[in-house]
């Protein structure tokens, strides 16, 4: 197979690979044939106008509903959500500064949200 060719086909096989680890079977899974351009396309629009394109509509909405502070807490959810699935579903390995991580995000969160309270500050010493 030429090298270049190999190039389009191996990130395929690798998530073929994965979706059969995990008891996907699909015929399309066995059969690793470069993508035709128009077929190109219309999964990048598809990804687009379904993955972003709704997400961001979402994301207004909850802008719209929650305020402006509350929507933009949201995008800090995102690694502690992608690490949990990468856990979940991929079998990746759980390292000690995931959940560390993960706690300072969700503290962040909560902070900015008015869950938890910041500490009052102190006077120095000497001082009234």
């Amino acid at each position: 197979m030429p090298r270049r060719a190999e190039r389009k086909v191996q990130p395929r096989r690798g998530i073929a690979d994965v979706l059969r680890r995990h008891g996907f079977r699909h015929r399309s899974l066995d059969r690793a044939a470069p993508l035709q351009p128009l077929q190109r396309l219309q999964r990048l629009l598809a990804l687009g106008v379904v993955g972003t394109g709704l997400a961001y509509l979402l994301f207004f909405r909850v802008q719209k509903v929650a305020g402006a502070l509350s929507s933009s807490t949201i995008t800090y959810a995102t690694p502690v959500v992608s690490t949990l699935l990468g856990i979940l579903v991929l079998g990746e390995p759980l390292t000690w500064n995931q959940p560390v991580g993960a706690l300072l995000v969700l503290a962040g969160v909560a902070l900015v949200q008015g869950f938890l309270r910041p500490l009052p500050e102190r006077q120095p010493a000497g001082q009234s």
